[in-house]
C-alpha cells in the first residue's frame, strides 16, 4: 500500500501512526536534522520501547527522555529512531563511555544495556517489563532442508508410522468415529429428557 494511501486513510484519525520494517522489525528513520528528537520520533520510541529500556527499570514512557543508544550525540551519533531509545533522566545520565554503563543497538533495534565492567555479571541487557511479548519470541533458529520441504505440509499421522510410540494408538479417521455420551441425565449437556417429560 502505498504510504500517500496509508496517510490519507488515518489523517482523519487521532491516533498516533507507528509503522515497523516488516523484515527487521525497526522502527523507520526520521533522519537527522537535530540533536532534540522530533515529536514524531518520540511517538515512534513510545511505540517501540513503551518506556525505560535499561533493565529493571519500570519508568513509563512519559517519565523517560530520548537517549542516543548507538553512539552519543557529541560522538557523532545520528537522531535517528533506529539509534535512540528511552531511558528515564538517572539512566540516561548513568551512560559514561569512561568506564559507566554503555547501550548499543541489537540486531532487532532493541537497546541493550552493558554494565561497567565490576559490575557485569551476566545478567539480562534488554528491559521487557514494558514489551513483555518480547519473552514470547521465539529462538532464531536456522532451518534445515529437510524440514524446509515439509513446512508448509498438513501432518499426515499415518505417514509416520516409524514415528509413533508402540503404545501410542492408531489415529481414528475424523469420519469413522462414533460419539461417546458420557453427560449423565439432569446434568447440563447431558442427554434429553424423554418426549413424554418434555414441557
Amino acid at each position: 500500500m502505498p504510504i500517500a494511501e496509508v496517510i490519507r486513510m488515518g489523517a482523519h484519525a487521532n491516533h498516533h501512526l507507528a509503522v515497523f520494517d516488516k523484515a527487521t522489525g525497526s522502527a523507520l528513520a526520521l533522519f537527522r536534522a537535530k540533536r532534540v528528537a522530533s515529536p514524531a520520533q518520540r511517538i515512534m520510541l513510545i511505540a517501540r520501547d513503551g518506556g525505560c529500556t535499561k533493565p529493571g527499570c519500570t519508568v513509563g514512557a512519559y517519565g523517560c527522555q530520548v537517549h542516543h543508544a548507538a553512539a552519543d550525540w557529541a560522538g557523532g551519533g545520528n537522531t535517528n529512531v533506529d539509534e535512540m531509545g528511552l531511558a528515564c533522566g538517572p539512566d540516561n545520565r548513568a551512560v559514561d563511555a569512561d568506564g559507566g554503563w554503555r547501550t548499543e543497538m541489537n540486531e532487532c533495534c532493541e537497546v541493550e544495556w552493558i554494565p561497567p565492567p565490576p559490575l557485569d555479571t551476566g545478567q539480562t541487557r534488554l528491559n521487557t517489563y514494558h514489551r513483555p511479548e518480547r519473552l514470547l519470541r521465539p529462538p532464531d533458529e536456522p532451518q534445515d532442508a529437510d524440514t524446509a520441504d515439509t513446512a508448509d505440509e498438513p501432518h499426515d499421522p499415518a505417514r509416520n508410522d516409524s514415528d509413533r510410540r508402540a503404545d501410542e494408538p492408531e489415529p481414528i479417521p475424523p469420519g469413522d468415529a462414533e460419539p461417546v455420551d458420557t453427560a449423565e441425565p439432569g446434568q447440563p449437556g447431558g442427554p434429553a429428557p424423554p418426549e413424554d417429560q418434555a414441557a
